[in-house]
């Protein structure tokens, strides 16, 4: 049987309310030669029934139903029993437009590059939908982990088409257990090694507002899981510890957001240094980080939550402002 030209990894645990969407939307894809693969992570609701059904009636669409491991044990699965040139990843609850893989092929092929981003659309919470612009700063793998860990470029894979034998080729691996930023520890593993990316300034991917994705319901399990991609960032090096303990502060700034955070845990966590406390998106996490670093903790903390709760104040103010400006 010939191999397909892309392989699209899809991990399904309990969607059932949104995996048809996602899976027509693949359907109806004007570029055909592709293959799906869908891993049913243990699923409790009907999400294997309907990953069944889709492979009964499409060949292209394949299914293993496997004991519930993680978002990282099912890429991975993917990754293992893919056939095609090239990959992508995507979330059950999500969906693409009609001409992403045609696009996206033709860019990578007409350019040479090993990867190519694309813009994605994003949702928020009220329903909001935006374009993420993404803003690579150069053309190399290496470049590209330093643009996601400072937010240039979303880490997620499921807007990045690459060829699927640098998997095999620079042994890139999910770690198991690891389920936050899963995607972002394939690029920091292909960032030791020069590929290069391009980007395509044009969104396809749906990326749907899902409030309790482990990436916005941050519990004390969320954080712990951020500690455990920050150690294994860490291990992976590369010669990168400096954005290391920029995403280690990072996530030491979500946990305070969520009430989490300790004295002890922020001072002996991959301690903060000035210029991470200075590379910080936004006024309340600067004044924190400066202030904790003079070892005026609950000082800071009292600033942080001051500062948050008056932005929230004018968000929910300009909210209207912000919706009547995307309508006209």
């Amino acid at each position: 049987m010939k191999n397909p030209v892309i392989s699209i990894i899809i991990p399904v645990y309990n969607a059932e309310e949104y995996l048809r969407r996602c899976l027509d939307s693949f359907v109806a894809q004007t570029f055909t030669d592709w293959e799906v693969w869908l891993i049913d992570d243990g699923s409790t609701d009907r999400s294997g029934a309907i990953c069944d059904e889709y492979a009964d009636r499409d060949s292209r669409f394949c299914v293993i139903h496997k004991e519930n491991g993680g978002v990282a044990s099912a890429r991975q699965a993917g990754v293992d029993n893919a056939r095609g040139e090239y990959s992508i990843h995507a979330d059950a609850d999500d969906f693409v437009e009609p001409a992403m893989l045609a696009d996206m092929l033709s860019y990578i092929r007409e350019t040479g590059a090993d990867l190519v981003v694309t813009d994605f659309y994003g949702e928020n919470k009220r329903g909001f939908r935006y374009v993420s612009r993404q803003r690579p700063t150069g053309n190399t793998t290496s470049q590209l982990i330093d643009d996601v860990i400072h937010g240039r470029v979303h880490g997620s894979l499921c807007n990045k088409l690459m060829r699927h034998d640098l998997y095999k080729k620079y042994n890139l691996r999910f770690f198991n257990g690891v389920d936050y930023c899963e995607d972002v520890l394939i690029l920091a593993q292909l960032a030791r090694h020069s590929q290069r990316v391009v980007s395509l300034t044009r969104a396809y991917y749906h990326y749907c507002y899902a409030p309790k994705s482990i990436t916005r319901d941050i519990s004390i399990k969320t954080y712990n899981m951020q500690k455990e991609y920050v150690k294994m960032l860490d291990k992976i090096g590369g010669g990168k510890s400096y954005l290391v303990r920029l995403a280690a502060h990072r996530a030491k700034l979500d946990a305070l957001r969520n009430g989490l955070m300790t004295r002890d845990e922020y001072y002996s966590f991959f301690p903060s240094c000035k210029d991470v406390c200075i590379d910080t998106p936004n006024l309340e996490s600067y004044l924190f980080g400066v202030t904790a670093l003079g070892g005026h903790y609950r000082m800071a903390v009292a600033m942080f939550r001051t500062l948050q709760f008056f932005r929230k104040i004018l968000s929910f103010m300009l909210s209207p402002v912000k919706h009547y400006l995307t309508s006209i």
